[in-house]
């Protein structure tokens, strides 16, 4: 069955909720979410700057989303420390666009099969067309999967770490990648 992707809809919002609950259930998080705080998370995100998500769905079905935003430097680093956003102040030139891969996910049972690759690709289409743009994603160091999708998609490590704090042996891994007027 082929596969569509598409801006999302406000009428996506449950079945993006019922997505988070399952994928964040299952490899690497096993994190269990209810839907009240799904839906919390999610509404939460929808309202910073620059919010955008799309969707991929097959037959009907949601299978898979990606969302992004485009915080202001102080929101990296309030959000996300000093060290960050010291990185993205370096890598952004004149006409760049700074976004933030919030998540990416692929429910369980469609992982594997390119969707998220192709998600992600999409989104970068997407930000590329209007500008140069400075990506930025956090990735924890145990999910090989998006570590090797970064790998083969070119988003290289900033170097920078922080701690899991659902899991103190677990690092989150900075990851960026310059599209644009820079190639």
């Amino acid at each position: 069955m082929p596969l569509h992707i598409s801006r999302a809809r406000f009428r996506h919002s449950h079945n993006i909720c019922t997505g988070i609950v399952e994928a964040f259930a299952c490899h690497p998080w096993f994190e269990e979410l209810s839907f009240a705080e799904a839906a919390t998370r999610w509404v939460e995100t929808t309202r910073r700057r620059g919010f955008h998500c799309l969707v991929a769905t097959q037959d009907h079905r949601l299978v898979g989303a990606i969302w992004w935003d485009s915080p202001a430097i102080s929101e990296l680093k309030n959000e996300r420390g000093t060290a960050l956003a010291a990185f993205a102040v370096r890598h952004l030139e004149r006409n760049t666009t700074l976004v933030w891969i919030r998540d990416l996910i692929v429910l369980p049972d469609r992982q594997g099969q390119g969707i998220g690759h192709q998600l992600r690709q999409k989104m970068i289409e997407h930000c590329v067309s209007k500008n140069s743009v400075l990506f930025l994603t956090r990735i924890r160091n145990d999910n090989t999967s998006m570590i090797r999708m970064n790998h083969a998609m070119g988003f290289l490590r900033s170097g920078i770490t922080v701690p899991c704090s659902l899991k103190p042996d677990v690092l989150h891994e900075y990851w960026y990648l310059l599209k644009g007027a820079f190639e």
